[in-house]
């Protein structure tokens, strides 16, 4: 087995279908990667719409955090290569997991760049500004998707809950003291979605993540995001969005 793609979901119905059906695209011998989906406290028809599909695998159970999810997908996971996947993201070429096999060998951690899946002008330049950073090796982090190979994943000790929401660049820390890579592909990108962005408005989520990664840099707590009322309420944030015209 090549490659065992894990998918944590809480509640996805709506986003977790694309991704599957994306997963059916590929390019790449069936019996040579398999596909997990680690339902957490679902209570719509995620789970049924992954057996709809006929993944490999549907574990289900009370995890409480993505890190934990993912943990437990890989202690489910026979491949070689783990591939962690949210379950709001897309691929967009049928060749995807064929470019992450070639990429990915023993003792690596990676990601991809990523696009936006919605369209409009803000989506794209944060994701032009956003992969420019992974070019130029500024941010050492995941867009959504991870690829590493099993032995790796067992000496890092898997993702840790206490990290959220920066679990991803938590293990790629943690795995890159150890000595190993950092990689990302070039092409193909995942397609992300901007959902949350968008639901929250741009200015605000960023503002967000910045204090965010602030915090956890310095060894805070961080933070829950606040619902949008209270940020109206706070003259800082309605000061920067305003001078940056951004909702």
């Amino acid at each position: 087995m090549d490659i065992s793609v894990i998918i944590p979901a809480h509640n996805e119905v709506g986003t977790i279908e694309r991704l599957l059906q994306s997963l059916q695209r590929q390019e790449f011998e069936r019996q040579a990667f398999e596909i997990i989906v680690v339902a957490d406290r679902c209570t719509d028809q995620t789970v049924a719409a992954a057996q709809r599909f006929q993944v490999d695998q549907v574990v289900e159970g009370v995890f409480n955090s993505p890190a934990a999810a993912r943990n437990a997908g890989a202690g489910k996971a026979r491949g070689r290569i783990l591939l962690f996947l949210d379950a709001d993201v897309i691929l967009p070429t049928p060749t995807f997991l064929t470019a992450v096999l070639n990429q990915a060998r023993e003792g690596v951690v990676g990601t991809c760049l990523a696009t936006p899946q919605q369209p409009g002008f803000r989506a794209r330049l944060f994701w032009v500004v956003r992969n420019g950073f992974k070019k130029l090796k500024w941010a050492r982090d995941s867009n959504s998707m991870l690829f590493v190979d099993r032995r790796t994943f067992r000496s890092v000790g898997g993702y840790k809950a206490s990290a959220w929401p920066f679990e991803y660049y938590d293990f790629i820390q943690a795995a890159r003291k150890q000595g190993t890579p950092y990689v990302f592909l070039s092409e193909p990108a995942v397609a992300v979605s901007m959902r949350r962005y968008e639901g929250g408005g741009y200015a605000r989520t960023i503002l967000w993540w910045l204090g965010q990664i602030a915090r956890y840099n310095l060894g805070m707590k961080v933070q829950r995001p606040k619902p949008v009322e209270v940020w109206e309420r706070e003259r800082w944030t309605r000061t920067l969005i305003g001078l940056f015209g951004w909702e």
